[in-house]
């Protein structure tokens, strides 16, 4: 797993969109309804064809369930965790690899 770093404006949607696009059958999933449909917009505007993005909401019940996708890219997942969390902090998070080992400079991305 990749993880894109950077500060709001810099291009880690744009990232995650090539990304994505890179693997047939993927889908963005992002904090709102409102921001999926900005990310396809922006895809199209790039010059991507990719599935239409869903919302958090929309993964987290399953609604992608029984269709063909190869891999989840979960873009502002920080967002989508504070929605989760109702207004109270999400203050760290860890991550389990399995059998590969993280190495920093090749998994995570600072834009």
């Amino acid at each position: 797993m990749d993880i894109i770093v950077g500060q709001r404006g810099s291009g880690r949607t744009c990232k995650l969109i090539e990304a994505c696009a890179a693997r047939k059958g993927s889908v963005i999933v992002c904090p709102t309804h409102h921001m999926a449909d900005y990310t396809y917009a922006l895809a199209k505007k790039m010059g991507y064809e990719i599935e239409k993005p869903i919302a958090f909401d929309d993964f987290y019940q399953r609604k992608m369930q029984g269709k063909r996708v190869t891999g989840y890219f979960f873009d502002n997942l920080d967002q989508s965790l504070a929605i989760m969390a109702a207004g109270t902090s999400v203050c760290a998070a860890t991550f389990e690899l399995g059998t590969k080992s993280l190495n920093l400079t090749e998994t995570i991305h600072e834009i």
